[in-house]
């Protein structure tokens, strides 16, 4: 194993990462598995695409939306364990909660005064 400095971003990476994605080893590819096929941690990989070098962070929402995309049709095709796509999925923004609010359709609920009933006569 090599010992020393971490492979810095350049074309030659931004290319391997372009590789990753066009003939993806991976049954769903990940930000992990391009890390490893690039040869990085996956924090070199994070800080690359938060600093927007290069065309890292479009391969990177590239490599999200493979994902998303191959989850859904392997899914669907019922290819995949459906409660790790479930789970899977929850990451591109899908759930199964349904949120309901059949009484006020976010208006606020009106308010009763009740006042109270003498039984008294003369009050």
């Amino acid at each position: 194993m090599k010992a020393g400095r971490k492979p810095l971003h350049s074309e030659e990476m931004e290319e391997k990462a372009r590789e990753y994605l066009a003939d993806c080893p991976d049954v769903v590819p990940t930000i992990t598995g391009l890390a490893l096929h690039l040869g990085v941690g996956r924090a070199t990989l994070n800080a690359w695409v938060a600093a927007d070098r290069g065309d890292m962070q479009e391969i990177a929402e590239k490599v999200a939306m493979l994902q998303e995309r191959k989850l859904i049709c392997n899914g669907l095709m019922g290819d995949f364990n459906p409660a790790i796509t479930k789970m899977m999925l929850t990451k591109h923004g899908y759930s199964d909660k349904m949120e309901t609010d059949i009484t006020t359709k976010g208006q606020s609920i009106n308010t009763w005064t009740v006042n109270p009933v003498t039984t008294n006569k003369n009050a």
